[in-house]
């Protein structure tokens, strides 16, 4: 019975690695250096994301060049957002102005622990891999 009982806790706390937790994410700050290890072994560096995933299934994202919102969903060690509406920041208008090309699609994230990464290919880098942390 014990070695049931401990095999059980094991495999919960196991499977439980990749689970989503609702909450804020986003991108840590980081250091000159980092930020320089970012560019070179990252291919990036993306700063200023963040991500907040409600109990109710629904999100908001924020960056420097977009605001977002819509629903979100697990699957397998994915979570996928599902966007409603996606407004991007106008220079010109000094604001943001509702993108409908980019309203009603979706963009994914592997679940790795209290991580969030994507990986994205950009003009200038090639592939770009963006990590946002869980806010605890």
């Amino acid at each position: 019975m014990k070695y049931t009982m401990f095999f059980l806790v094991l495999f919960l706390s196991c499977s439980s690695n990749n689970q989503i937790l609702t909450g804020k994410y986003e991108i840590k700050k980081s250091s000159k250096v980092r930020s320089f290890y970012d560019y070179i072994f990252n291919n990036c560096n993306i700063i200023g994301v963040e991500l907040n995933l409600n109990k109710d299934s629904t999100f908001s994202v924020t960056t420097c060049s977009y605001k977002a919102n819509g629903i979100w969903e697990v699957k397998n060690d994915n979570l996928i957002l599902n966007y409603s509406n996606k407004y991007i920041y106008v220079d010109s208008l000094k604001g943001f102005k509702k993108d409908e090309k980019l309203t009603n699609k979706s963009e994914c994230f592997l679940i790795k622990k209290n991580k969030l990464v994507q990986y994205n290919e950009s003009v200038n880098f090639g592939s770009c891999k963006t990590e946002l942390t869980h806010l605890k």
